[in-house]
């Protein structure tokens, strides 16, 4: 089959011009995988035809083809609110959807049950991907190690520690989300393996319509017993160390192959006389905010902003977009704070307590020595500093506003003067960690677009 160069799609719009969706395609690397796409892409916006860009990034889990089908209905959720709301001036948009390798990169939380024969093997192979994966991360002397490790039933106390040893490279450089720089010590990481085999049942990822599970507690009856007597699973520890690949790789993809992508695109699309600059608008989901994010942050500082930015149930740190002097234990400021200059309107940015993943696990596998004893839930309050800006909203941020999400057509408060960040409260409209593709959230960045 001849691959698609130009766009995957064209919407009509209610005049009857068309609104093209465009696929680019990054490697592991952040490198492009579809370069002839991205020049017809270029070429297209530099043409002059277009008033506003789409940037639309998906999470973990994503094969290439659930990508394509979400970012489809994504168009259409943004052009039904764009029909019912008109913006009021020339609206020529093009939607741009970036695909990374994310499918094999499954965490523990969302490990479906095994069904039949068929099941079981779809888990082994899924097993088998990860594994492979994570060896990408350790030196070439000591891969046979590692796989003779992961090849055990159970590991002694000795042999977690080396296994931990042997994948330095992947969560030995800190949390980027807060501009950290060291990564959890040894044992902050047996204490999440341990967790996580406790965590581990069919799923502790359940539907949205079935009771959340129960909450991970430190000190009470459910405290993970010490391991180390009885051996850990290398698979849980592979389960465990799948949430630092995935922010290792959606930083990658995102400060290298996206950030390339949209430099080129804002310097092909600025002001001219036959027209006006074009508006950027960004949109990320889960791990796909953190790609975002790092697009934006990533090298100097361009000569104009992206005109909005939409994180829906963001995978990063709740302090990523923190002040200096916010962040707990650290001077600095969160590793995304620079988004808070490079982005001209507020950031909105949802969390809903209907968030498994990101409300009860996330911080699981982040937590450090000094956050072993924090472990705990009270109301609506973070269990740890490193929970998820998704599963608790943005902390840290002076200018700041936290309201219900706006049902479509209510006006957000935008404008001089309004805060930089607005966390969405989503409790009653996003009920899990991927049901985001909703009237609600297509209408919150649609109010973006209208003010931009």
């Amino acid at each position: 089959m001849t691959p698609i160069v130009g766009p995957i799609e064209q919407f009509d719009l209610p005049d009857g011009a068309k609104a093209p969706l465009f696929v680019v395609k990054f490697d592991a690397d952040g490198l492009c995988t579809t370069p002839k796409t991205k020049t017809s892409l270029i070429d297209a916006i530099q043409g002059g035809a277009f008033t506003d860009l789409y940037l639309l990034s998906h999470g973990w889990n994503t094969t290439p083809k659930s990508a394509i089908a979400t970012y489809r209905e994504w168009t259409a959720g943004l052009l039904d609110q764009a029909q019912a709301h008109p913006i009021g001036r020339k609206y020529r948009p093009a939607f741009v959807g970036v695909v990374w390798p994310s499918v094999w990169i499954v965490p523990w939380w969302e490990r479906g049950p095994q069904i039949g024969a068929a099941g079981a093997d779809v888990e082994d192979e899924r097993d088998d991907a990860m594994i492979l994966e994570l060896a990408r991360y350790v030196g070439e002397a000591d891969r046979e190690r590692f796989y003779a490790l992961t090849q055990a039933e159970r590991l002694d106390d000795d042999e977690a520690r080396e296994f931990i040893t042997l994948l330095g490279r992947l969560h030995g450089h800190g949390d980027d989300d807060v501009g950290e720089d060291d990564g959890p010590a040894v044992d902050a990481l047996l204490a999440s393996w341990d967790r996580i085999a406790q965590s581990s049942g069919p799923s502790p990822f359940v539907p949205d319509d079935e009771e959340e599970p129960a909450v991970i507690r430190p000190g009470g009856d459910n405290e993970p017993e010490a391991a180390g007597a009885v051996g850990r699973a290398p698979l849980d520890a592979i389960r465990l160390f799948s949430v630092f690949q995935m922010k290792d790789r959606a930083a990658t993809v995102g400060g290298k192959g996206v950030a390339a992508l949209l430099r080129d695109l804002l310097a092909a699309s600025g002001e001219r006389p036959d027209r006006a600059a074009v508006r950027f608008h960004l949109v990320g989901h889960s791990f796909g905010a953190k790609v975002m994010l790092s697009a934006i942050c990533s090298g100097p500082e361009p000569d104009r902003p992206v005109n909005s930015l939409l994180l829906l149930q963001p995978a990063i740190n709740q302090y990523g977009l923190a002040d200096a002097g916010q962040v707990p234990q650290r001077a600095q400021p969160g590793g995304y704070n620079t988004a808070l200059t490079r982005v001209a309107q507020p950031i909105l940015s949802t969390f809903t307590n209907k968030d498994a993943p990101l409300r009860l696990f996330f911080h699981i596998a982040l937590q450090r020595d000094r956050d072993l004893g924090e472990l705990r839930i009270a109301g609506d309050e973070p269990p740890s500093i490193y929970a998820a800006m998704g599963g608790y909203g943005p902390r840290g941020v002076a200018s700041m506003g936290t309201i219900d999400i706006p049902a479509p057509g209510t006006d957000y408060p935008l404008g001089p003067g309004e805060p930089e960040v607005y966390a969405l409260r989503a409790h009653s409209v996003i009920l899990g960690h991927g049901d985001v593709g909703k009237p609600a959230t297509y209408w919150a960045l649609h109010a973006l677009v209208r003010a931009s």
